[in-house]
């Protein structure tokens, strides 16, 4: 390729497009949203930037799929009760608001309007064209092709104007309020008619994005070449200079010129720049932008394929939890309200003047899985109320209503059906009545053990294998360990204390009511797993730490490579030397609550504070224990096994040498000196 660098040529500068920011800019601000903004708004931001679409989709997809129901709201001893209508003309409108158009589509629209525009416009339809009656239709219209007209801080009316050009006016009464078009806006500190678009916050980011995409696409037309020099040996006047620029931009740009040969003449030279600093921080602007943007819009970046190195979610359910508490619940607490809270939505308010105050949509949270983590606490708060709310109160704290005398009957009644021995009439067998209990229970324990013991070693030796800290395995592990054992505490702890509580009542021991014994007694269960669970973890963790570090202290001193001490770390601490292991853990421990809850649901039951050591004399049996066996301890007094104090069998302030696969019980005394 030959330049002729004297021939004359036409100059054409290129034109630059105008940033979305630029539009965006003042006037949007200082008047709100225009229709022309609007348009604007949804084609750069919407069509033009694939993280403001991902956002916005996540955004209406996950609203869409919170189930609605039609509810008939009643106030009850000051307070909301909600029962659903199946029967209700609302609910048909849910599922096919207008002809052509389906439920999902219809919310869909909505909540991608809210997003995007920050205004929300439904037209009601009427089957008498005028707003009486109740509305036979819904419509979501185009916030862009909406203009508000107002007088003296009133909105007259709505004028749309639809793809033909025409324009429909919505009137709206100036005493009521009443109007075929229902609004929604976001907060606008600037604006007294139209909403402000989440989107607005983020709208440089959104321009960082866009501009980046049309420079990478440049570049690749320019054949992968960043910038370029051309310099000129001998003096060019102007003109000169000017023609062989544009010739060069011509003959060396664009596709169709991609490794095209040039033949430079009269000492003409081509250098390329090397890649400035600056340059090197391009893609770490354009992530920024990404992050910004999700957080404008309030999705976590984890949600929209995006890597975040600052993230504080553990993995996505934590994300999506998140998302769902915040974000999701805001943008369908404002249109249609939440019974938790009592507030009422937008949406529900205008439709009361059709259909009532004591009709509403809300939406039925218990059915969204992604809120699953928050129910589950919430049934751990209302356990722990036992003792301090009565079961009513507790049933509220999940959302379920107050029992009928039919169903109160049935649920309080089945836990009476227990086969318990009369608690006197217990002697010489009580001790193996109470083991053959304990080991039923250890079973499932021991299972559950097993499985977290493998699940450690495993992560542990592959985080070893790939040169990172095994703590990450040990931190995770420990967690879960502590939610097993805490959980067979509690059940263990409760099956024992219900077995003697009944078996007192039979015996006619009982010196309170049922209810105040089970009350006082709950606190007793909270008590011991707060005191003991995250010991037992640390104990067992320690353990699993120590004999970890032992296979890589080992497989080090003989030179092994980090896949073979991994190997070994799997092969030692798992199979038959977890569950073994996990049967001793499991077994201990399940003695250990049950002795505490037999000890202390009897004097709570009796009001008795005389308990008796009971040993297994056999060939198993402990010397220490077996000297233990038939000792009296009254009031707060302990008793002595081998020299050291404990309040019950298997307590675990015993050294390991008493404590561990204890079989001895107690029980209270009522005759004995």
């Amino acid at each position: 390729m030959v330049f002729r660098f004297f021939k004359k040529k036409e100059i054409t500068k290129p034109v630059r497009k105008k940033s979305f920011s630029s539009y965006m800019g003042a006037d949007v601000f200082s008047s709100g949203l225009t229709a022309t903004s609007n348009h604007l708004l949804a084609k750069e931001a919407y069509q033009g930037n694939s993280v403001a679409f991902r956002c916005i989709s996540v955004i209406a997809d996950e609203c869409v799929n919170v189930p609605l129901s039609v509810y008939r709201k009643k106030v009850i001893d000051g307070d909301y009760e909600y029962e659903k209508d199946i029967s209700h003309p609302l609910n048909k409108l849910l599922l096919n608001p207008v002809a052509g158009t389906s439920g999902r589509t219809f919310l869909n629209d909505m909540f991608s309007h809210k997003v995007i525009y920050g205004n929300v416009y439904v037209a009601n339809l009427f089957s008498g064209g005028t707003v009486a009656g109740e509305p036979i239709g819904w419509k979501v219209l185009r916030p862009d092709r909406m203009i508000i007209n107002n007088a003296r801080g009133f909105v007259t009316d709505y004028q749309y104007t639809v793809s033909d050009g025409a324009s429909i006016t919505y009137p709206v009464n100036p005493l009521s309020g009443e109007s075929a078009i229902f609004h929604y806006k976001e907060f606008n500190p600037l604006d007294d008619y139209y909403g402000q678009s989440p989107l607005l916050s983020a709208m440089s980011q959104v321009d960082i994005l866009n501009q980046s995409s049309v420079f990478n696409l440049s570049l690749l037309k320019n054949g992968a070449k960043l910038d370029i020099a051309l310099k000129l040996e001998d003096f060019a006047d102007d003109e000169t200079r000017d023609n062989i620029y544009s010739q060069f931009v011509a003959r060396s740009t664009g596709v169709d010129n991609a490794s095209r040969p040039l033949l430079l003449e009269n000492g003409l030279e081509i250098q390329e720049l090397g890649i400035k600093p600056k340059d090197m921080e391009f893609q770490s602007s354009v992530d920024n932008a990404s992050r910004q943007i999700a957080l404008a819009l309030g999705v976590p970046v984890v949600m929209i394929g995006l890597k975040d190195a600052q993230s504080t979610y553990n993995n996505m359910e934590e994300a999506r939890l998140s998302f769902y508490q915040t974000t999701i619940k805001g943008h369908i607490s404002g249109l249609f309200g939440d019974m938790d809270s009592g507030a009422e939505g937008e949406f529900n308010i205008y439709l009361s003047s059709f259909y009532g105050d004591d009709i509403c949509i809300k939406p039925d949270w218990e059915k969204v899985d992604a809120l699953a983590p928050v129910r589950i606490k919430r049934y751990e708060r209302a356990n722990l109320m036992i003792g301090v709310a009565t079961l009513d109160e507790r049933r509220d704290v999940i959302n379920l209503g107050e029992l009928g005398k039919d169903e109160r009957q049935e649920l309080l009644g089945a836990s009476q059906e227990v086969p318990v021995p009369p608690l006197k009439a217990i002697k010489a067998s009580e001790s193996d009545v109470f083991n053959e209990i304990v080991d039923e229970q250890a079973k499932p324990f021991s299972k559950q053990v097993e499985s977290e013991l493998v699940s450690v070693s495993v992560a542990s030796a592959s985080l070893y294998a790939d040169g990172k800290d095994i703590e990450k395995a040990i931190k995770s592990s420990s967690k879960n360990m502590l939610k097993i054992i805490s959980s067979n505490y509690k059940k263990i702890i409760d099956d024992h204390a219900k077995r003697v509580f009944f078996s007192a009542e039979k015996a006619d021991a009982l010196q309170y009511s049922r209810k105040d014994i089970f009350d006082r007694f709950s606190v007793l269960i909270i008590d011991f797993i707060a005191q003991n669970a995250a010991d037992a973890v640390v104990n067992i963790m320690g353990t699993t730490r120590e004999a970890i570090n032992r296979q890589i202290l080992l497989g080090d001193s003989e030179g092994l490579t980090r896949d073979e001490i991994s190997k070994n770390i799997v092969e030692t601490t798992s199979g038959s030397i977890s569950r073994n292991r996990a049967n001793v853990i499991a077994r201990t421990e399940s003695a250990s609550a049950a002795n505490y809850a037999q000890k202390e649901a009897s004097i709570a039951a009796t009001g008795v504070n005389r308990v008796k050591w009971l040993t297994v004399n056999d060939s198993r049996t402990r010397d220490s224990h077996r000297a233990t066996n038939g000792q009296i301890v009254s009031g707060n007094k302990k008793f002595t096994v081998g020299g050291h104090k404990a309040e019950y069998p298997a307590d675990p302030s015993l050294p390991a040498k008493d404590r561990i696969n204890c079989r001895c019980t107690t029980r209270i005394v009522f005759d004995e000196a």
